[in-house]
């Protein structure tokens, strides 16, 4: 009897302790929010810190009749509350593990998916006027997802105190198929026409999520920059946005003729069973099989074409929509000028070279493979990227060239085709850092490469959706870019905050963490152990929050810090690329940022001069 009622009393008194640990951890359950906005009530999830409504609907469901049709504007549903509480599925797509982080691609698929996932700093409301940014998701216009857990808001929306949109829109055959120019053919470029309903949704809704309508500022990344490129160039759509960031736009990938997009067309409707131009048999097949057979004509088009690589699906030239190639567009000057960052990745071409050709590539592959390519400037381009011997593989040669000849040089030569229209307000960037974790995944071959998309992981801060964790160096990383891409947002320069700016920072009661000054006093590192050139890192709230306890706890979901410049400017002070700055752009990297000034001016001096079009 003793025996039993000391056990009892130990129990109570592990009860006790454990009560008194955990009241110094307030949980932060979710609670709901509600949004009136112009087609009836939605309901969101609140942390505490960030709002979240996810999964509502900018368009009809694209199925049916509607399917390879415009899109058309959602019903209303004012007789009940719209319930925006789970992620959306993403558009139909296939292989979107293969070449890409598994946190890049959707948890699930329909072809109802066209829906946005909007994310508020906590307490915004209509009134509150905070810059609005909209992305849209690259994946070479097949695969990815707005609601895929790599692009999740919650923390970006937070840190830097805006409004954050993520979109769907329609891929692959299903976004993109040409089988005519007729009115009940399919006449492509419906993936565009998505992203053009979902701004307007944003513009006439987003004041009643606490955001506002003129501060817009859209960005993308690889299918979604050029997407940003293409909207640009638009009537419609310019007016929509006030700014732009282009991450890692491939510019010097040719976009199909007509006749190019209507061949494909034709491969599609022979893989499914059907006559090209009878859209009806091409609508009664199930969004799968047009999935599959979209898969099976990539590989068929891409096996005679070097560059289809890269993109096999996308926009084509249509002369409304897409007026032409990019690059000889912006040319003429046929583009609304706006504020820009722009920049790319080290490595672009990592993921395509070795994620196409998974064997050694000889010599004798190589010279057919720029055959393709430039036959009339092979010499030139061997003399400035001189193969390996012959005996070795030639893939790290094929990657420098892409790198050049797709993404870095034509990203410079559009740069410099907007100072000399008279675009003032641009500055350029290099992503040059890896992950420290293996966050690829599959795909191997990008482990410690700079690869296609490295940077998205730091841009809204979500390693920890894949269950690895930033160093602290890669946290400062992280920091910086949200930093910079949301002061931006607010005021159209990089460098500086607005008014009402704040970083929505979380206290550590308890902790000691320091900010640390390099030598050049530009940047700033976090350090646990304190030096003589250390001071606290200023913390603005009184409780400590399950974040917190996440952070503390090892997993890369920390708190916002305030920004380490006492005016409120950025670590590093990023200059606008023009002559007169010696065209110095920003390299992101680790331990520190720094200015670059002429990067690969050799090479992009080459390929200005013999142009970017292939022979295809």
């Amino acid at each position: 009897m003793m025996k039993m009622m000391m056990i009892m009393m130990m129990m109570t008194l592990s009860l006790i302790i454990l009560g008194c640990v955990l009241s110094r951890v307030p949980y932060v359950q979710a609670a709901s929010v509600m949004v009136e906005t112009t087609l009836g009530t939605i309901r969101g999830t609140s942390n505490g810190l960030t709002v979240a409504f996810r999964g509502v609907p900018y368009a009809l469901p694209p199925v049916g009749k509607l399917r390879w049709q415009p899109p058309q504007p959602p019903a209303q549903w004012r007789s009940h509350i719209l319930e925006a509480t789970e992620d959306p599925p993403g558009c139909p797509q296939i292989g979107c593990e293969k070449l890409t982080p598994a946190i890049a691609c959707p948890q699930k698929t329909s072809e109802d998916c066209l829906y946005l996932n909007i994310f508020t700093p906590s307490g915004a409301k209509n009134g509150s006027d905070l810059p609005v940014m909209v992305y849209i998701h690259g994946g070479n216009f097949f695969d990815m997802s707005g609601a895929s857990p790599l692009f999740d808001g919650m923390i970006f929306s937070q840190r830097g105190n805006v409004v954050h949109v993520n979109m769907n829109y329609r891929l692959g055959a299903l976004g993109f198929l040409v089988t005519g120019d007729g009115v009940d053919d399919a006449r492509g470029n419906y993936g565009l026409y998505d992203q053009i309903l979902a701004l307007k949704w944003v513009r006439d809704n987003i004041r009643q999520f606490g955001g506002d309508p003129d501060k817009i500022t859209l960005f993308g990344q690889s299918a979604g920059a050029q997407s940003v490129i293409q909207h640009m160039t638009l009537e419609e759509t310019s007016g929509l946005f006030r700014q732009a960031i282009i991450e890692s736009s491939p510019l010097a990938l040719p976009y199909k003729t007509y006749t190019e997009a209507f061949v494909l067309g034709g491969l599609l409707a022979e893989a499914v069973g059907c006559p090209v131009r009878d859209i009806d048999c091409l609508r009664n097949k199930s969004a799968e099989e047009v999935t599959k057979a979209s898969l099976t004509t990539r590989s068929e088009v891409a096996s005679l074409k070097f560059l289809e690589l890269f993109e096999p699906y996308g926009p084509y030239i249509d002369g409304q929509m897409v007026k032409g190639q990019p690059l000889d567009v912006y040319r003429k000057g046929q583009f609304t000028k706006k504020p820009i960052i722009i920049g790319t990745t080290r490595e672009e071409t990592v993921l395509y070279i070795y994620g196409s050709y998974n064997k050694s590539i000889d010599l004798v592959n190589f010279m057919t493979l720029l055959l393709l390519v430039r036959p009339d400037k092979m010499v030139e381009i061997i003399e400035h990227y001189p193969p390996r011997a012959s005996s070795e593989d030639q893939r790290e040669v094929l990657v420098n060239i892409s790198t050049d000849l797709v993404f870095g040089c034509p990203t410079r030569n559009l740069t410099r085709t907007l100072l000399g229209q008279g675009e003032a307000d641009i500055w350029m960037y290099l992503w040059d850092h890896a992950f420290s974790f293996p966050g690829w995944g599959n795909v191997t071959f990008c482990e410690d490469r700079v690869c296609h998309g490295t940077e998205i992981v730091y841009e809204f801060h979500t390693a920890y959706k894949g269950n690895f964790t930033m160093t602290p160096e890669e946290e400062v990383l992280s920091t910086d870019l949200i930093t910079y891409w949301t002061n931006f947002a607010w005021t159209g320069d990089p460098n500086q905050k607005g008014d009402q700016h704040r970083r929505r920072g979380c206290t550590l009661q308890g902790v000691s963490l320091m900010k640390t000054r390099d030598s050049s006093d530009k940047a700033i590192r976090i350090s646990s152990a304190k030096t003589d050139e250390s001071e606290r890192v200023h913390v603005t709230n009184d409780a400590l929050t399950v974040e917190d306890e996440i952070h503390l706890a090892g997993k890369p979901l920390s708190p916002c810090l305030e920004s380490s410049q006492k005016n409120g400017d950025t670590p590093i002070a990023w200059p606008k690329y023009s002559g007169n700055s010696q065209w110095s752009a920003l390299h992101f990297q680790v331990p520190q940022n720094q200015i670059v000034q002429n990067y690969k001016e050799k090479y992009c001096d080459f390929w200005d001069v013999i142009g970017y079009s292939s022979k295809l």
